[in-house]
């Protein structure tokens, strides 16, 4: 004998077989209809395109990384001139640039929706934040350029 279900949306029991929640309306899939659903979902190939943007993603992480490393360790083993905000803010965005590309990189790989997104949503997910992630590591790398000038300029 079938226990009856509850509703995914409003939580109020729902009778077995039934298509919809009497209640509030929301379409219901069948435990096998859902198994079988994650299997194919499962089994079905990532486009080349996803692996394309995972890898680029994984450079802007690296190159982020490695200018943080650098930049931080150059910046802030030498003496910042105490009382000058101006120069700390221009010290300081580099890496804050820099962490964000890390983060939207980061999203690139989970993009809430490998079992519910058809491929070219999840393609366009991807492409969006790989965009933004780019678009922060070279505004980053340009703010750098300026943040060592800076550095370079102050007086001893």
């Amino acid at each position: 004998m079938a226990s009856n279900i509850n509703c995914p949306n409003c939580h109020r029991p729902v009778p077995p077989g039934a298509h919809s929640c009497p209640h509030c309306g929301t379409q219901l899939q069948t435990q096998v209809q859902q198994r079988r659903l994650a299997s194919e979902e499962l089994t079905a190939a990532l486009p080349d395109v996803v692996k394309q943007f995972d890898a680029s993603a994984t450079t802007n992480i690296t190159i982020a990384g490695v200018l943080i490393g650098f930049y931080s360790g150059a910046i802030f083993a030498g003496r910042v001139i105490s009382g000058a905000v101006f120069n700390a803010l221009v010290y300081a965005l580099p890496l804050c640039l820099l962490l964000t590309t890390i983060v939207f990189a980061l999203r690139v790989f989970y993009p809430d929706g490998y079992l519910t997104d058809d491929s070219l949503t999840l393609i366009k997910k991807k492409e969006r934040r790989l965009r933004f992630s780019s678009i922060f590591l070279e505004v980053a790398i340009g703010i750098l350029i300026i943040a060592v000038f800076v550095y370079l300029l102050r007086p001893s």
